[in-house]
């Protein structure tokens, strides 16, 4: 039986690079989002001269763009001040069944069903509830590569890798 212990905490700084991270896999990144809306702006602005029946719908669009990557970004930032479990640290036991909890929220014993899949990426395990709901555990928690492994491995088992998914299911492009 696997029992692997990690303790954590975040800061507003790493998990806004978590949260980034999980749009970039998505393929919504905060730098797409604005790089597309400033694009859009640009063409906008080039055919107004010839086309201000075109340019105006453009600039719109590329400012609501540039506003939705603004107000996602001030929306999760408010998410995370609010949550309570990230003022103490956060200490995760993973093992066959279930994963247990303990944050300044309480304390839960999660099925792997509680969560639908899971990503790897760089500096986090990301574990989702739904497309845009997660838990990011920092790599940095664990104490070696094999802890790391081993739960990545039980991720696999219980659960799907998010991108596949969410391909299958029509979520992602």
């Amino acid at each position: 039986m696997s029992r692997i212990e990690v303790s954590y905490s975040l800061t507003q700084e790493q998990f806004m690079a978590a949260v980034e991270a999980s749009w970039k896999a998505q393929g919504v990144s905060t730098r797409f989002c604005v790089l597309i809306g400033l694009a859009v702006v640009l063409v906008a602005g080039a055919s107004m001269p010839f086309a201000s029946w075109l340019g105006w719908p453009l600039l719109w669009l590329g400012a609501v763009l540039l506003a939705v990557a603004a107000i996602r970004t001030r929306v999760w930032r408010r998410a995370f001040q609010a949550a309570r479990k990230y003022t103490q640290s956060i200490h995760v036991v993973f093992t066959d069944e279930n994963i247990h909890v303990d944050s300044a929220e309480g304390t839960s014993d999660l099925n792997w069903t509680f969560y639908s899949a899971y990503r790897d990426i760089p500096d986090y395990v990301l574990l989702y509830m739904t497309r845009h709901a997660f838990s990011a555990i920092p790599k940095s928690a664990f104490d070696n590569e094999e802890d790391l492994r081993t739960v990545l491995r039980l991720a696999d088992a219980k659960l799907e890798w998010a991108g596949a998914k969410w391909r299958c299911r029509g979520f992602l492009r």
